[in-house]
């Protein structure tokens, strides 16, 4: 009895849940795992080139799912959306282990060359490589069964129903060509999958549909560029060891021509890189390097686009949420499900629809569900992606108070362009590293071109300090000076990020912050000497406060500790009097984030109650006194009238008794009876 099949269509990236069965249901090129009933080799750290190559190095695995597979019910294939070379001939591949089961498969792809031709094959298209549009070979079909002008030929088919036809004609494809390389394999004329043009049957209206169609892409692609819909220019990227070079890209503006095959002329070109707009989702794009070119892939990482990319996603999410009360995305069910890889890492991981970057970086594709980021902010962000950090440098205040000043020592953390990846790296480590008694503030100086077309750019910096989720980098916590000049404070360390040019007025303002010309200096800086007053404030009032929580220990220190409460509240009153408003403003938000005013109020309570209660001790005390007293003041006047004298009442040898013995006995008597009751009473 053979195997049934039905297909289901998720989005791309998908974590498929770990689970010990596989509920008649074998995943392909999604799921995110390599594990029973799920083979998909993104995430895997490169071990796999393709999910066709890890379906050839997993046979064991592939059997053992076999056996929870039901013939009596349809076998559900879930794969990608759109799915490509990859995913298609994985289910080809699937369809012939599970129907002629593993011997037969062995003895046709892995006992004859067979195999290898179709592995290499997939491994090169699935990495952009060798791929042919000039005529209708294999490859030309599988990327263009889904045009809207082919597709009027499935009929009234919408949806699942649909997508399923696409899938089944598809795979009969990939099945005919497959059958046409073993039938010429060991022939003078072997079939090239790569470059030969596709003989498909009369009857297959949808392959005549394509041949049509894309007969006049490469006309379609030379008017884009004569209409200006394509440009090429030249663009700095970042290389894999951290270094800034040009490289030229060809990017389209808007939806190219001829969607599916235009970058592969573009590549026929020399681009190293491409942008190419998609109408598959709202405001959709796919940015790649050219693999063409020997050692790209290895050399250039859009990684850090990537994650400005999804950053300014989240943020645009939050944005949405205040306006219309929703998120686009769901950010309840994060990716990720144990195994180690990019999708586990802030920020892609916090959604199970992220922008996408390939395990080694040469591709970025956007959101299956769309994207809030316009075109051209997308283009002015791939434009100026090396314009980051410029320089920046480490405020180190030791939380020790000695004299009126915390301020220890400036560090330089980075001197010229550096990634934002790398930087916010090795700054995260500095700050989780620092020491418990220190505060680090980061002052951070950023190339102003970027943040010039995005105003969200510096709050994607500090998703980045904050292990890169947006939910994490609290607004509370972010004071926007202007669109140039954020700070963001916690109790842990601060951070200020500006941003400068030569053409920008904040230049100036940055020189006030720090003197650059001497990192050791730190008189000029406005920010610096702000931080050290509000930090001197906290420090000396948890002092006191901890102190006050032992009073009882220490009453006769408490009304030093109230002078130097009442010292330190009037030097604070001193320190306020500003007359820049961005000092006022910087002093007032770091002020209320290091919640330095309601410790005040807590230790100016606390001290007022503990006066109180000391002043209540002392006046019991002076009672206790009074009352130990009443003796001696009454001895003392009777002796001074007259009306007692000190004689001797008896002898011991030649030593007296006096009287005055039996008043001193009396005397003693009342206060341990006095002592002794007022004990009792407590």
């Amino acid at each position: 009895m053979a195997y049934k099949y039905e297909f289901q269509f998720v989005n791309h990236g998908l974590t498929k849940e770990h689970q010990t069965s596989v509920n008649n249901e074998i995943w392909l090129d999604v799921g995110s795992s390599v594990e029973l009933g799920v083979f998909d080799h993104h995430d895997t750290n490169n071990k796999y080139k393709s999910t066709v190559d890890l379906l050839f190095r997993e046979l064991d695995l592939l059997e053992k799912t076999s056996v929870f597979l039901d013939k009596t019910q349809p076998v559900r294939v879930i794969v990608h959306k759109n799915p490509d070379t990859d995913a298609l001939f994985s289910i080809f591949l699937v369809q012939c282990f599970l129907d002629r089961g593993r011997e037969a498969f062995e003895k046709r792809f892995l006992e004859t060359k067979l195999g290898e031709i179709v592995r290499n094959y997939v491994n090169d298209i699935d990495g952009g490589k060798n791929k042919c549009i000039s005529h209708l070979t294999l490859y030309n079909l599988i990327c263009n069964i889904d045009l809207s002008e082919v597709r009027e030929q499935f009929g009234s088919l919408e949806g699942f129903a649909l997508y399923n036809k696409e899938v089944e004609i598809a795979v009969s494809w990939i099945k005919k060509a497959v059958n046409l390389v073993e039938e010429r394999m060991n022939t003078s004329e072997p079939f090239d999958l790569y470059k030969m043009t596709f003989p498909y049957d009369k009857e297959d209206v949808v392959a005549e549909a394509i041949e049509k169609v894309t007969t006049g892409y490469q006309e379609s692609y030379n008017r884009d560029k004569i209409e200006n819909k394509l440009v090429f220019e030249d663009i700095s990227i970042w290389t894999k060891d951290g270094e800034i070079e040009t490289v030229k890209a060809a990017i389209w503006n808007t939806i190219p021509s001829c969607q599916s095959t235009g970058y592969i002329y573009a590549r026929e070109e020399g681009a190293v890189l491409t942008f190419v707009p998609h109408n598959e989702s709202i405001n959709g794009a796919r940015i790649s390097i050219n693999p063409d070119i020997e050692g790209a892939i290895d050399k250039y990482s859009l990684r850090e686009l990537a994650e400005m990319y999804e950053q300014l996603e989240q943020i645009k999410d939050k944005e949405l949420f205040e306006k219309e009360g929703r998120l686009r995305r769901d950010y309840s069910c994060p990716r990720g499900n144990g195994n180690s890889g990019i999708f586990l890492m802030k920020p892609f991981s916090l959604t199970r629809d992220p922008w996408y970057v390939s395990s080694n970086g040469d591709m970025v594709d956007a959101p299956g569900g769309g994207t809030l980021i316009s075109y051209n902010e997308q283009i002015e962000i791939l434009e100026n992606i090396t314009k980051m950090v410029k320089k920046s440098f480490l405020v180190k205040y030791d939380l020790k108070p000695i004299g009126e000043s915390l301020y220890s020592s400036v560090d330089r953390v980075s001197d010229g362009a550096e990634s934002l990846l790398k930087w916010t790296s090795k700054l995260r480590n500095i700050l989780n590293d620092k020491k418990d008694n220190t505060y680090p503030l980061v002052i951070a100086e950023v190339d102003a071109a970027l943040i010039s077309h995005n105003n969200y750019i510096l709050d994607a910096y500090f998703m980045g300090l904050s292990d890169g989720g947006y939910l994490d980098a609290d607004d509370k916590n972010v004071l926007r000076l202007d669109y140039r000049t954020h700070l963001y404070v916690n109790q842990s360390h601060a951070v200020l990020f500006i941003a400068t040019s030569s053409e920008t007025s904040n230049a100036v303002q940055m020189d006030g912050m720090l003197d650059w010309t001497d990192t050791k200096s730190v008189k000029v800086s406005c920010i610096v000497g702000l931080f050290d007053k509000i930090l001197y404030q906290r420090e000396r009032l948890k002092e006191i406060g901890r102190f006050l929580r032992e009073f009882e220990k220490n009453e006769r220190e408490v009304s030093n500790k109230n002078s130097e409460l009442i010292k330190l509240l009037a030097k604070a009153q001193a320190d306020e009097c500003i007359d820049s408003q961005i000092e006022i403003d910087t002093y007032k938000f770091v002020y209320e984030v290091l919640n330095v005013s309601s410790l005040r109020e807590n230790v100016r309570e606390t001290t007022a109650l503990v006066s109180e209660h000391t002043k209540e001790r002392v006046y019991n005390n002076l009672n206790l006194i009074s009352v130990y007293a009443i003796p001696f003041i009454l001895l003392s006047t009777l002796f001074q009238i007259g009306l007692i004298e000190f004689k001797p009442i008896f002898s011991i040898g030649e030593d007296y008794i006096y009287n005055l013995i039996a008043w001193i006995v009396f005397l003693l008597i009342t206060i341990v009876v006095t002592f002794v009751i007022r004990r009792g009473k407590k």
